[in-house]
């Protein structure tokens, strides 16, 4: 768990924390607190890679359960499957934001053509009533 988390980023700290927080509350037999700051100890984040999916001897054989897919089947780590995934939700989210963008421009086009014609309108109204007012007075005269 630490080498996974060291690879995909995660300070020494933040590992720490975690790793206690998870012995605690969630190890159905916690490990000895003593046992974890040694493994912690000896470790630096992002140095190696966790087992390969395949490994029984730490997945399977700890229950994680996996049900893979195509895409998952092509890659043989999980810190590989992790990455393409946040990769996958960083190039969406800034196709979401460009869309929103793309939206607001013309939001804002739509808004200032308004805007224009509604000067334009507003001017040419003006005009016409000049040239009334114009027309009245001559026939006042």
């Amino acid at each position: 768990m630490i080498n996974f988390l060291g690879k995909v980023g995660w300070s020494k700290k933040e590992i720490e924390e975690y790793v206690l927080k998870w012995n605690t509350e969630k190890n159905r037999e916690p490990l000895r607190e003593v046992y974890i700051r040694g493994q912690l100890a000896h470790f630096t984040p992002g140095e190696r890679l966790p087992p390969n999916c395949n490994n029984d001897a730490y997945y399977k054989g700890i229950g994680i359960a996996c049900a893979p897919d195509d895409h998952c089947k092509r890659l043989k780590n999980p810190v590989n499957f992790t990455l393409a995934r946040f990769r996958r939700w960083l190039r969406e989210k800034e196709e979401e934001n460009e869309k929103k963008t793309r939206k607001n421009m013309k939001e804002e086009q739509k808004e200032k053509t308004e805007k224009a014609n509604k000067e334009e309108n507003s001017k040419t109204e003006k005009d016409k009533e000049e040239k009334r007012q114009e027309e009245i007075k001559k026939e006042d005269t």
